[in-house]
């Protein structure tokens, strides 16, 4: 029975040891044909050859119509808004009305000052009149100098209260004038900030208008194009509210960038008066088609402030190398310097790539390693 026992645990050994072999061969056997596990140490990328071919570049980006002159128009005299026959959007032209403020306060007070005009006038021509009779009787020795000289204060104090009274005239009349307010430019209404029956006063906006004389389109541009876009540059204008698209050509790039967002605004001037500003406006930069040049994908580029590189893969490792970068399409970049057709080039991952990092191409462009 002992020795029955023995048998049994001797052939139970032998057969474990026989499957736990068996699984070592299958694993090495399907690891041999199958993806081996790269080191811990080395960077997954995937790469692809550098290559000759065509490139359509155009850098596409959406911007906005603004005005060359936002004018903000408030009323010059106090007073409720009474008519405002104009609404946001609204197209007018030089000297339209805009809005119109209550005069009555100074329609009330016209018809005295005109009066009071009348009445000074009158007064100042008859005491220099006067004055002239005095001045020959005075020449005359027929009356003394002092009482010459009362007279000619009396037609001097005459002359002052008539400046006094058409100088009060005409800022009546100014208000008057200011109580209509017109467009001072052919434009568009573009935001309503009072409605009728508020109190208007001076410095306090009543509408926006909008030069349409100049329209343009700003575009916020990234840095990784924005050296690609030089003024003059054609670009091509869409939007659906346009009939066709427009050709124009980039007039302004900004010095300066905007800090957090990292980008710079281009102006592109809109050809045709047909679009409102703040319209959305698909904006494609021309630059450049070529039909055999070297290419590789946008996304092996890195670009930096310091210049533009790519990582290669040589002997397991990547190298950095500095290159000049030329047009650019939607997926393509075109080299113009700094790498050879047919080098292997790092497309993903870049992130974790540095110089002389070795790396694990797990995929080719063609097919998996």
């Amino acid at each position: 029975m002992i020795a029955k026992n023995k048998r049994i645990l001797v052939f139970t050994v032998i057969g474990i040891t026989v499957l736990a072999t068996a699984g070592l061969l299958i694993m090495k056997f399907k690891g041999d044909r199958g993806t081996r596990v790269p080191p811990v140490k080395k960077v997954p990328v995937e790469t692809a050859q550098v290559k000759m071919g065509p490139i359509s570049a155009g850098i596409s980006y959406t911007g906005t119509v603004v005005s060359n002159n936002d004018s903000v128009i408030s009323a010059k005299i106090m007073g409720s808004i009474t008519s405002l026959p104009v609404k946001e959007g609204d197209r007018v032209k030089k000297g339209d009305i805009l809005a119109v403020i209550d005069d009555s306060e100074y329609t009330g007070k016209i018809n005295t000052l005109r009066q009071r005009v009348n009445t000074a006038e009158l007064n100042y021509r008859f005491l220099d009149q006067q004055l002239s009779k005095y001045q020959q009787l005075f020449q005359a020795q027929a009356i003394s100098e002092q009482n010459y000289l009362q007279y000619k204060l009396q037609r001097d104090i005459a002359a002052s209260q008539l400046e006094e009274a058409k100088f009060a005239l005409r800022e009546v009349e100014v208000a008057l004038e200011n109580a209509y307010i017109k467009a001072p430019f052919d434009g568009i209404v573009n935001s309503l900030q009072s409605q009728l029956g508020d109190m208007a006063s001076p410095g306090k906006p009543i509408l926006t208008l909008s030069d349409t004389s100049r329209l343009k389109v700003q575009v916020r541009v990234t840095e990784t194009d924005l050296e690609m876009i030089k003024e003059n540059m054609e670009v091509v204008l869409a939007s659906p509210l346009l009939p066709k698209n427009l050709k124009s050509k980039v007039a302004k790039i900004f010095p300066s960038a905007e800090p957090q967002a990292r980008t710079t605004i281009v102006e592109v001037p809109v050809p045709e008066v047909v679009l409102k500003p703040g319209t959305s406006v698909d904006v494609s930069f021309l630059t450049g088609n070529k039909e055999k040049t070297l290419v590789v994908p946008t996304g092996a580029v890195e670009v930096t402030k310091a210049g533009s590189y790519v990582y290669l893969v040589k002997d397991g490792r990547a190298v950095k190398k500095p290159v000049t970068i030329g047009i650019k399409s939607d997926n393509m970049i075109e080299i113009l310097e700094g790498i050879n057709e047919d080098e292997e080039i790092i497309t993903s991952n870049l992130s974790k790539v540095t110089d002389g990092k070795e790396v694990y191409v797990f995929k080719r462009e063609g097919g998996a390693k």
